[in-house]
């Protein structure tokens, strides 16, 4: 339902302008609107509507001005297609491309990416050297997945900068032949014409970095990469082009670099984590004999058991810790790490869980930059959470002489995870592990996602006595083997020194690298890759083969 038939039901006397409207009363309906143009919920529509009249009776010029006060109170679709119509009747093509660039603009920050593809389109069509089409364009694909077409696009805009910038061109140099990307027979595979571009010359940091990303996810890296740079360089407080960069060059384990990058997140808007605002002194670096240090766990339960370790480290400095994580770690972190005060996570980011005085506060991942943390310390510690407990919980049957390995699986994360798409198993392509019944399986999955496996056979769900990481812990210590996703059971195991077999997207978390089957954070994890994005089907089946071989 459009506004139109939204304010039609809504309102009765609008309802009545648009059935003069509709019986061609025009003289009526112009007077209804009128009357009505005052309310504030109807303003935009009803000069919207004296915009049709106004373009019913042949007056182009009128009806342009209606639509553009239209869309000054309320952004429409509806009104830049009419807008767009009418200038083009009266000979303003450049007014024409400019609004359907606003159009493409509007859904894509109402999230309607897919919908804003056709209008670029329709731009270039018009406009082949428009530098906004084709960024938005290729950023607009990108989101829907059409990676190739998206760099063809955030590249020939990177181009179009260039004719005017040209210090921009060598980093064009690097780019693949085009054609690599699109296939010569696409119909949207079109060679820029000469020319200066079209249309604003702005946001080129935005372009950088989108076309970073998609060079990587295109498995080009060192093109992301340079990339990442030049928006950086061309606008040296983007927060964002920071965060990515860090991400690469963590990826690659450039410790010395990323690390300092990382540091750009809390300038982010779109981070994740609030930054905090305590009121305290943030340690830097400085020497820590007889001070105390509030440590507090950021991002996400992963997050804080891979860094945990470092938080140890700082007693040897001569500081009394004080770490701060989510409920669900203080009784495992209590019991694991004894000389720290853990204290759990308050319900406001600028609140402590500490009364006593505090000389410095630090993010958990801050400590990598501050502690100089190289790679070749990997990894930060071995087998260094423990269970609280070492009795077998009272529901797990004792072991027969011919008992059948233990299996804990967890195929899904929580759906608030920014990637939870990406990282998490459809239901449905569970059987292709669970057709292995060499193994006794127990399902460690928490969350919206645990009920996927209820009334299955040949699953144990041990889901409801899992109250917190310290009980998870204590199962996971009387399984001989745990097959997960990228959640914080991942971390969890692979912080116990459990073996563990990893199931990754094709594009993973920095801290997995981008190839490979191990990983230095975690020696006895085992990891299984997607070589294609979103297809677990060899994963799984690979998963599958090596669990016979192993049991």
């Amino acid at each position: 339902m459009n506004q139109i038939d939204r304010a039609r039901s809504a309102f009765p006397a609008f309802a009545h302008a648009l059935a003069l409207h509709e019986a061609a009363d025009l003289g009526g309906a112009r007077t209804a609107y009128l009357n009505l143009i005052d309310q504030p919920q109807l303003t935009g529509l009803c000069l919207h509507q004296l915009g049709m009249l106004a373009a019913a009776r042949g007056e182009h010029r009128v009806a342009a001005d209606m639509f553009i006060r239209a869309l000054r109170i309320d952004p429409m679709p509806m009104a830049y297609a009419n807008l767009r119509a009418t200038q083009d009747l009266i000979g303003d093509a450049a007014g024409a491309t400019a609004t359907l660039i606003d159009l493409g603009c509007f859904l894509q920050q109402h999230h309607l990416q897919s919908e804003a593809v056709p209008v670029y389109r329709m731009v270039l069509q018009r406009d082949p050297l428009n530098y906004p089409a084709h960024a938005n364009l290729g950023t607009a694909l990108a989101w829907c997945g059409a990676l190739p077409e998206a760099a063809w696009h955030l590249a020939h805009a990177l181009a179009l900068w260039a004719r005017v910038f040209p210090v921009f061109q060598a980093l064009i140099r690097q780019f693949p032949a085009m054609g690599k990307t699109v296939d010569a027979a696409s119909p949207f595979r079109v060679e820029l014409p000469p020319g200066l571009p079209s249309g604003p010359l702005e946001k080129i940091e935005e372009v950088l970095t989108t076309c970073g990303k998609v060079f990587v996810e295109l498995e080009m890296p060192d093109i992301g990469l340079a990339c990442y740079w030049q928006s950086i360089a061309a606008a040296p407080g983007y927060a964002l082009g920071h965060w990515n960069l860090a991400a690469e060059l963590l990826t690659r384990m450039d410790f010395a670099s990323g690390w300092a990058e990382y540091e750009w997140r809390w300038q982010w808007t779109g981070f994740p984590e609030s930054n905090r605002f305590l009121g305290l002194p943030v340690w830097r670096g400085e020497p820590l004999a007889g001070k105390r240090v509030y440590v507090w766990g950021e991002q996400g339960l992963g997050d804080v058991m891979q860094f945990v370790p470092l938080a140890t480290r700082l007693p040897a400095l001569g500081a009394e810790v004080i770490l701060e994580v989510p409920l669900g770690l203080v009784r495992l972190c209590a019991h694991s790490f004894p000389g720290l005060r853990v204290v759990p996570r308050p319900d406001s980011p600028h609140r402590l869980s500490f009364d006593g005085p505090i000389d410095y506060v630090v993010a958990l991942m801050g400590l990598p930059l501050r502690l100089g943390l190289r790679a070749q310390e990997l990894p930060l510690a071995h087998n260094y959470l423990q269970a609280p407990q070492n009795a077998a919980p009272a529901w797990l049957a004792p072991r027969g002489q011919t008992a059948k390995p233990r299996v804990g699986l967890v195929w899904a994360g929580q759906p608030k995870h920014a990637n939870d798409n990406r990282r998490s198993l459809p239901a449905q392509m569970l059987p292709l592990l669970l057709q292995v019944d060499a193994v006794d399986w127990f399902s460690l999955t928490v969350g919206p996602r645990s009920s996927d496996m209820a009334g299955v056979p040949g699953i144990v769900d041990v889901s409801g006595e899992l109250k917190d990481f310290a009980d998870t812990a204590q199962v996971v210590q009387h399984l001989d083997l745990v097959v997960t996703v990228d959640t914080g059971v991942a971390h969890l195991a692979g912080a116990m020194g459990k073996p563990t077999w990893l199931m990754l997207p094709k594009v993973g978390d920095w801290r997995w690298g981008r190839s490979g089957s191990t990983t230095p954070w975690y020696p006895a994890t085992r990891i299984f890759r997607q070589t294609q994005t979103d297809d677990w089907v060899p994963v799984l089946n690979a998963v599958a083969a090596a669990l016979r071989a192993w049991a």
